[in-house]
């Protein structure tokens, strides 16, 4: 997100931009595809599926591969929260959130507060689909064809 955004504020709508980044390089991972490649697919999710398509012989589009991406954060998602984590570990580094930046240039004396960090996890999840807790909703894992994920959820919830 470099130079789309200033990382030194924190602000509503970030969540989605960084939704949709790890969503992307989920793919990359997925497909096997060099991180510092990534500058070479000028139309990231038509170039992905276009290459998906030749290599297997398969036919996917874009969106369905946007949504494969959505899926794979999801689980992993799902799979911390089976082994019990949850929001109180979606959290920053203490000296992040604790000791200012002494170096001189733009980010000296930076630091992110607890305040900040609830706003960003809130829109964040929110660009999710989850609930405030950092969980998937029933209606998103019915969105991403995962419901058979449901019971995740629904014994964290009891």
């Amino acid at each position: 997100m470099k130079g789309d955004v200033n990382r030194l504020k924190a602000e509503k709508g970030r969540g989605k931009l960084v939704k949709d980044a790890e969503d992307v390089y989920a793919l990359i991972d997925s497909l096997i595809i060099c991180k510092n490649a990534k500058g070479t697919l000028y139309k990231e999710l038509p170039d992905m599926a276009k290459l998906y398509n030749l290599v297997t012989g398969e036919t996917i589009t874009a969106e369905e591969l946007k949504v494969a991406g959505e899926r794979i954060n999801t689980l992993a998602k799902l799979i911390n929260t089976r082994e019990g984590l949850g929001r109180k570990d979606d959290t920053l580094p203490w000296k992040v959130m604790n000791q200012p930046i002494t170096d001189d240039g733009p980010a000296k004396g930076a630091l992110v507060t607890q305040e900040e960090l609830d706003l960003m996890l809130d829109d964040y999840y929110k660009a999710r689909g989850w609930n405030v807790e950092g969980m998937p909703t029933k209606a998103k894992l019915q969105a991403l064809g995962m419901q058979e994920y449901q019971s995740i959820i629904e014994t964290t919830e009891a």
